[in-house]
């Protein structure tokens, strides 16, 4: 073999090569690919763009997976809170409870004394019926708030029954 036999056949390999990759498929598919299609996306690096592509998208799923599972941890730690602030109110409004059974004993026993002062004695009943409107609306919906305003008016029943005894 001539040396210029060797030059020719390099030049048609590279004349094969670049016609070649003039045959890429657009699509880059190589489900979609002929054999000489799929040489040319071979060699144009459309293969090499495509996997590197499906590489970042696989990426951005994993970061964007990993986030989900961050927000859902939080989530999960702020509904333990939650349920956890419900439950103490649950059982400030259950003292409540006890204190309104207490303090309307009391009120009774005023009322079988003699010489019960009335005014202070209708002052100590609306006071003990606010109390009960207060903690029946902190029962409905029991937040911070509603529970602080029934002890509010727990203590206000409460001041106004003491003096209610004291002045008999």
């Amino acid at each position: 073999m001539s040396k210029r036999w060797r030059e020719t056949r390099i030049l048609a390999c590279v004349v094969a090569g670049v016609t070649l990759a003039g045959c890429a498929s657009p699509g880059c598919d190589p489900n979609q690919a002929g054999f000489l299609s799929g040489i040319g996306n071979a060699s144009s690096g459309c293969y090499a763009r495509r996997t590197e592509a499906y590489r970042q998208q696989l990426q951005l799923s994993i970061e964007q997976r990993e986030q989900a599972r961050a927000g859902a941890i939080d989530a999960a730690a702020r509904q333990q809170a939650e349920e956890a602030n419900l439950e103490q109110l649950r059982q400030r409004l259950s003292v409540l409870d006890r204190q309104m059974l207490n303090l309307q004993g009391r009120l009774n026993a005023a009322r079988r004394r003699a010489g019960v002062n009335e005014a202070s004695l209708r002052r100590a009943e609306a006071a003990l019926k606010e109390f009960a409107r207060q903690r029946a609306a902190a029962a409905a919906a029991p937040t911070s708030e509603a529970v602080a305003a029934a002890e509010a008016q727990q203590r206000q029943a409460e001041d106004n029954i003491r003096a209610l005894l004291i002045a008999q």
